[in-house]
């Protein structure tokens, strides 16, 4: 029985395409997010895979799509260490990487001005009775019999 080459019949992944590079009938390269398969009948180098009478487009990028549904929420994460803190009065100071201490900040502002006066307040309820004074002398020019 006779023997028939049909030389390549599948294609050959080649990786991505460089002009260094010479290809032969279906050498498969990578140029620019689509795939070419090289067509023509001779080995060649420096043809770029845009040259349709060499190179035949086998898949091309498709469009981007429109973004996904927001996935749910993930788990909260560790707490992270308390960083190594000071204080003094309303002032506060953390420990740096190096294990130095930063400079006091003051954590409460200036005290502002003094606000306008408010209104009278309403007046207060009337107080007990005191208790009854000592008798005192009648200075008066009538006959009472106080004098």
């Amino acid at each position: 029985m006779a023997t028939q080459n049909l030389g390549r019949v599948r294609f050959q992944p080649r990786g991505a395409w460089s002009a260094a590079t010479a290809y032969a009938f279906f050498d498969l390269v990578e140029h620019q997010g689509a795939s070419y398969a090289y067509v023509a009948a001779s080995p060649s180098s420096g043809t770029p895979p845009d040259d349709t009478a060499t190179w035949q487009l086998v898949a091309a990028r498709g469009e981007t799509g429109a973004a996904g549904a927001t996935g749910p929420q993930g788990p909260a994460g560790a707490t992270g260490d308390q960083p190594a803190h000071q204080w003094a009065g309303a002032a506060l100071r953390f420990e740096t990487p190096s294990g130095a201490w930063g400079s006091y900040v003051d954590l409460q502002g200036p005290q502002g001005s003094q606000g306008a006066q408010g209104p009278t307040g309403p007046q207060g309820p009337q107080g007990p009775t005191g208790p009854q004074g000592p008798a005192g002398n009648c200075n008066c020019a009538c006959d009472c019999g106080n004098n």
